[in-house]
């Protein structure tokens, strides 16, 4: 169970760091999804 957790937020990470490069605008709207989802997850 951690270590699936582990690998999400591995997961969102090197989604996050493609989209920085891609577009900073598209990252905001991503960062408050990705806070969002780790709500969830508490």
């Amino acid at each position: 169970m951690f270590i699936t957790i582990i690998n999400k937020v591995a997961f969102f990470s090197l989604i996050r760091y493609l989209i920085n490069t891609v577009n900073l605008e598209t990252s905001v709207e991503y960062h408050l999804a990705e806070v969002s989802f780790l709500e969830v997850l508490k």
